[in-house]
């Protein structure tokens, strides 16, 4: 995707804070590279891009080409290619981001409209299908950056403070550290209210491992009106989530209140309670104790050994069962005979 034609379209004509910084950067020749490739760039709008310079994200005396790699995927990826269901990409910086259809606060799918997810920051697609000569460019309204590793995103969220301080007082970062994991974590309110650093160290471990998904789920996959059982970390003990008047609930007792923020090994959903481990351990011991026994045909349980539930003998049966009581009495005949014998 060479530079100059891109500029002579329109739509990028006044985009020229973007071209002058790619002429004036230490890394012209690796830009000049990737942009000569067949690629889908994802090009944040003017708005976008001055506030990424001015915040120092995007700074062409240093991290220019690695930014600019991860804005781009190798290949023309037409939006018709996103339409179907969101799912994850690797750019040509080697990180994954997450493309697919919008979702509405009440979680309803638009889709003519598409979301880009990577770490703490979101972009929706706010111009489609731009065709180069040698690939495609959506716009974007966000400048995207990628993942961190969970710990360090959860440092970066001011809501989720509490948390952070848990797991690292207590050095027990590595229950949110697994590969290919979805993170349920409570915010500051919900860890203050469940009086998370007074809790016993073992409640704790127990509750921060429950709250951990096995599998990346972004919450498009949360939209089932039945609860749906996803396994935890704690015992592979279940957990359900399910979509609830517009709103998604975490085992009918908790609410997820912030969504799909992606790190190196997974998402992370914010929600507005903790949840006890122990306690749901215990009440599902509880119910798997108090299911009753089923009852037989004949009025009795499966459980019963009475004499109702044994079957009829034949006259086979009967002969051997009469045969074995002869023997029996024989023998306790004869162990009688001996005692007399050796006391008398």
């Amino acid at each position: 995707m060479s530079i100059t034609p891109f500029w002579s379209r329109s739509i990028l004509s006044r985009l020229y804070v973007l071209h002058n910084a790619i002429q004036s950067s230490v890394s012209v020749p690796e830009i000049t590279q990737l942009f000569s490739q067949n690629i889908t760039f994802f090009l944040p709008t003017e708005a976008a891009l001055n506030a990424s310079i001015t915040s120092g994200k995007l700074n062409f005396s240093s991290n220019a080409y690695n930014a600019l790699s991860f804005l781009t995927l190798n290949g023309s990826y037409h939006t018709n290619a996103f339409s179907a269901s969101r799912n994850f990409y690797t750019t040509n910086s080697h990180d994954l981001m997450s493309i697919g259809p919008s979702l509405l606060p009440n979680y309803t799918i638009q889709p003519n409209l598409f979301e880009i997810y990577s770490g703490l920051t979101k972009a929706t697609i706010v111009s489609q299908n731009i065709q180069c000569s040698n690939g495609l460019i959506h716009m974007v309204d966000n400048f995207l950056q990628p993942a961190n590793t969970p710990l360090i995103t959860i440092s970066d969220l001011a809501e989720l403070e509490y948390m952070e301080g848990l797991l690292k007082s207590l050095n027990v970062s590595d229950t949110v550290s697994g590969i290919n994991k979805t993170i349920l974590a409570p915010t500051n309110e919900a860890w203050a209210a469940a009086n998370g650093s007074s809790l016993p160290f073992g409640t704790l471990i127990h509750n921060l491992k429950y709250l951990v998904i096995d599998g990346s789920y972004t919450s498009d996959m949360f939209l089932s009106r039945e609860p749906v059982s996803y396994t935890s970390d704690y015992r592979n003990m279940p957990i359900t989530i399910q979509l609830q008047q517009g709103r998604l609930s975490v085992n009918g007792a908790a609410f997820i209140v912030k969504t799909d923020i992606m790190t190196t090994s997974g998402i992370i959903h914010i929600i507005d309670t903790v949840l006890s481990a122990d306690a749901i351990l215990e009440s599902t011991r509880s119910n798997a104790s108090a299911t009753p026994s089923t009852i037989s045909s004949n009025g009795g349980t499966n459980d019963d050994r009475s004499t109702t539930n044994k079957m009829p003998l034949d006259s086979y049966s009967m002969a051997s069962l009469s045969y074995s009581n002869s023997v029996h009495c024989i023998y306790h005949y004869l162990l009688i005979c001996l005692i007399a014998y050796f006391c008398y």
